[in-house]
């Protein structure tokens, strides 16, 4: 399906949802019915944006790929004088002629065709396998914060530091042509250090799965040990202690975000539209509109952000109503006027003192890139197990530079 028409249905379930908002005074299983146009709504966006954003990925993935240095040996593959490939027609006609007459029945070649190993070397039946050309696998959480922070190359071993105004100079004063001029005592500097971190890990496939399957199991592979170290950097770019790894955005620190940004809800346990817009207007005006700026919650915050109602119970939040929301020609939805991005590792503990949102422009997320992804094949080490080890390997820091281009609200 395209993107249009996945944008075409949103819209038309859009339009349900607000002929039921318009009505007023629903019942209960009007607001249940309401709930699940939501949840429609939310599957078609999320549906049409990933396939705008499938593009932009293989792009991304083809570069990370040309970045990663293949080995030069490369597993076997049949030649003379080797048993070729079965194919799977062939091996199902002798597998059911052995089902149905015995073992006796079948002749030499359709034994070899149905044979693991020779009957001398402890060989055994085996049914032949319908293998598709697709891997199962989770879906992928969305990684967020890198696609809009401010990215910095380094080379391997060396360190990013930038000076910094850890308190702004106060105002120029007005003053006589010969009158003494009066000297700044506000003022201090800093600095920024990102100093780029390991990130690691290992990974073994069998070599038959990697020889027997139609897919390309390496790739597979190499594929879902980058997505896993951009998984592990997205973590620590949220809520990472900045100790030997980088420093969260729901962190509070005096080398990135500090508690003077942050926003208190009104209870210990929820939060109500007022404290959206406070947190919202706890950043300068300038920050609103630049094109790294961004809403992040977590899933269970926008759900609780979309229950929100007035006092005659009508739901404040809707596509295309109030606060801010909604979708226009396939723009992205805001709340209160602002895009906002959903991440599975933005907080979602609604407890006292816990972070449950951030507003701020992430171009002032910095991330130092040492070393971007190496995989390193091993295909010796692990040949007694007939297995083949895959190892990578990054190396990156991350932290906010400048506190006020963030806001962020916690529970009371």
């Amino acid at each position: 399906m395209t993107v249009q028409n996945l944008y075409n249905e949103a819209t038309e379930i859009y339009g349900r949802i607000k002929a039921l908002l318009d009505a007023g005074n629903l019942s209960a299983e009007q607001e249940a019915q309401l709930d699940t146009l939501f949840a429609a709504f939310d599957e078609k966006t999320g549906a049409a944006e990933l396939a705008q954003k499938r593009v932009r990925q293989a792009s991304e993935i083809a570069q990370k790929m040309s970045e990663i240095e293949r080995p030069v040996n490369r597993l076997a593959t049949p030649s003379a004088g080797h048993a070729q490939p079965v194919s799977e027609e062939r091996a199902m006609k002798a597998y059911t002629k052995a089902l149905s007459r015995g073992m006796n029945a079948l002749s030499d070649a359709e034994l070899k065709d149905l044979s693991a190993t020779t009957d001398a070397e402890g060989g055994y039946l085996v049914a032949p396998a319908s293998v598709l050309n697709q891997f199962i696998k989770f879906v992928d959480d969305e990684v967020v914060v890198r696609q809009l922070a401010t990215v910095w190359p380094l080379d391997v071993g060396t360190e990013l530091v930038a000076p910094s105004w850890d308190t702004d100079p106060s105002d120029a004063d007005w003053t006589a042509e010969v009158a003494s001029i009066a000297r700044d005592t506000a003022a201090r500097t800093g600095q920024r250090s990102l100093k780029p971190n390991m990130l690691a890990k290992e990974l073994l496939m069998s070599r038959r799965l990697i020889n027997q399957s139609r897919i390309n199991i390496e790739q597979v592979v190499r594929e879902r040990l980058a997505y896993k170290t951009a998984i592990a950097e997205e973590k620590a770019f949220m809520t990472g202690n900045g100790a030997q790894q980088p420093l969260g955005l729901f962190v509070a620190s005096a080398q990135g975000i500090t508690t003077a940004r942050d926003v208190t809800a009104a209870a210990a346990t929820s939060f109500n539209a007022d404290n959206i817009l406070d947190t919202k207007h706890a950043l300068k005006a300038a920050y609103w509109g630049r094109p790294g700026t961004r809403w992040i919650f977590h899933r269970d915050t926008v759900a609780r952000i979309r229950k929100l109602k007035d006092g005659n119970g009508n739901y404040l939040w809707a596509p295309g109503l109030g606060p801010g929301g909604g979708m226009t020609g396939g723009l992205p939805n805001t709340i209160v006027e602002v895009p906002y991005l959903v991440s599975e590792y933005a907080p979602n503990t609604f407890t006292t003192g816990q972070y449950v949102g951030l507003i701020g422009d992430l171009s002032y997320y910095w991330i130092a890139d040492a070393m971007r992804l190496e995989i390193q094949v091993l295909y010796e080490l692990y040949a007694k197990t007939s297995q083949v080890g895959y190892i990578s390997r990054a190396e990156c820091d991350g932290m906010p530079v400048l506190a006020e281009a963030f806001a962020r609200l916690k529970l009371a």
